[in-house]
């Protein structure tokens, strides 16, 4: 087996900021939880206690920024659950980041803190970025909703991007990349538990029936899955002692979860994900995806019918619906090549017309794209596939930028793992993977957690620097 570098010790070094020397793993901890905790204490609150929680926030995010950057990937499944502040709703996730980019500001100007302007303009992913940006901006001026699509493009678009270069220009060392991958993995601990728990007063059909966590629907669940098995598994690998026995112990729960919300893309996405780990990682990994491979097809053949009975259980027409809903999105694609429809518009066009006899009142009447034989779900938010939703979401300019970023990805990412044989790094290429598997029959970046892990991802691929620790 070739020798992995990783992250073994990574999240128990400290390396202390210029601002604020620390000096051992326990203040980094502390100050961690006490992010947390204000944190919770905001999200959770009534409202002035909730004041009392964010003003906390903000003191120990002035204090400790690279610190409180995790807060953003950790809240991001509870997009679906926000803060009411008055008559307004906003994510968590939205908040802290927000709070990050004023205070990120406050501490330029006062010069207390310094930004990789180095870092940020020779990172490959910007001019792509760029492109997707440019491209989402026109599709969002020119939506049928533009109200609808100005909210998406902020949490799908902006605020990622933002994500993204505040991590870029802030962050320096090797433990605090490490630290945004393990909340991504607590992020969906946290998620796996609350659909358990969600599940238990139902009893055993209960937890059997599709646990959904945070979400609306279980296949969400599965979505965010497919970043946090990979990720987790690489941390598993590549650390030591009680530590890695927690990945582990992380890794055998959050799988077990996956299981439970029989999400068919996620089980194929997380897979190909932990597959093309193996065939990376170990000199008989190839092997052992052929193995698997010629099991696969054995097992068809031998029991076909009944392993298709068995997935196909509570997924009745599944092949045909999608099918169905594809041909919609292509004929929106063909009256509107250039700029799409926008972000969160597709069930405008796609649900009936008020004329129609099939119009029902789940959603507001759409243009009509729904093919005659989808009459089963006429309010879906989008094509479930991920090369229709950028063209639709974000037009041709968005498509572009979306492919040139894969092509950016796999670049940097394979390059440096079979430079530094870097285990976080795998589970990185694992993550995007699993999530561009799945996402050829449902979403893929179009949801506010999804669109931070996206971008995380990417700057994981680029801006991840080598471990001190020698090759195992």
């Amino acid at each position: 087996m070739p020798a992995i570098s990783g992250s073994r010790g990574d999240v128990q070094a400290v390396v202390a900021s210029p601002a604020v020397p620390l000096r051992d793993t326990r203040q980094v901890v502390l100050l961690e939880a006490a992010l947390v905790a204000a944190a919770a204490v905001f999200y959770l609150s009534p409202l002035p206690i909730a004041l009392a929680g964010l003003a906390a926030l903000a003191v120990l995010t002035w204090r400790r920024l690279d610190l409180a950057l995790p807060l953003v990937l950790l809240f991001a499944p509870f997009y679906s659950e926000p803060r009411h502040i008055g008559s307004h709703a906003f994510a968590p996730s939205e908040i802290f980041l927000t709070l990050d980019v004023v205070i990120a500001l406050a501490l330029l100007a006062t010069r207390r803190l310094t930004v990789r302007v180095d870092a940020l303009r020779s990172n490959p992913f910007l001019w792509p970025a760029a492109l997707l940006f440019l491209g989402a901006t026109l599709s969002t001026l020119l939506a049928m909703d533009r109200h609808d699509a100005l909210d998406w493009y902020l949490l799908t678009v902006v605020e990622p991007l933002a994500f993204f270069v505040l991590a870029v220009s802030v962050l320096r060392e090797r433990w605090q990349w490490v630290l945004l991958a393990a909340a991504v993995v607590a992020a969906g601990l946290v998620a796996g538990i609350i659909g358990l728990v969600a599940a238990l007063p139902m009893g055993l059909h209960g937890v059997m029936q599709h646990v959904r966590g945070p979400y609306g629907s279980p296949d969400n669940l599965g979505l965010l899955y497919d970043r946090v098995i990979p990720l987790t598994a690489a941390l598993a690998a590549a650390a030591a002692g009680r530590l890695r026995s927690l990945w582990w112990a992380i890794l055998v729960f959050t799988g077990a979860v996956l299981i439970l919300t029989y999400s068919r893309g996620a089980w194929a996405g997380v897979a190909a994900g932990v597959l093309f780990m193996a065939a990376l990682a170990t000199r008989r990994g190839p092997w052992l995806v052929v193995g698997t491979v010629v099991l696969a097809v054995g097992a068809g053949v031998i029991a076909g019918p009944k392993i298709v009975h068995a997935l196909r259980v509570g997924h009745a027409g599944t092949v045909q619906r999608r099918v169905d809903i594809w041909h919609s999105a292509v004929s929106m694609i063909h009256n509107h090549p250039l700029l799409g429809v926008g972000p969160d518009n597709f069930q405008r066009y796609y649900a009936p017309t008020r004329q129609e006899d099939r119009w029902q009142h789940d959603c507001a009447p759409g243009l009509g794209y729904m093919q005659p034989s989808e009459g089963w779900e006429p309010c879906l938010s989008h094509p479930h596939e991920e090369i229709l939703d950028f063209w639709l979401s974000t037009g041709i300019l968005g498509l572009i930028a979306y492919a040139w970023l894969q092509v950016m990805f796999w670049r940097r990412a394979l390059k440096d793992w079979f430079v530094r044989r870097d285990a976080l790094t795998l589970g990185v290429m694992g993550a995007m993977l699993a999530g561009l598997v799945h996402g050829l029959v449902d979403n893929s970046y179009f949801l506010p957690d999804l669109a931070l892990i996206f971008w995380l991802l990417c700057a994981l691929a680029v801006a991840l620097p080598p471990s001190t620790r020698r090759a195992a």
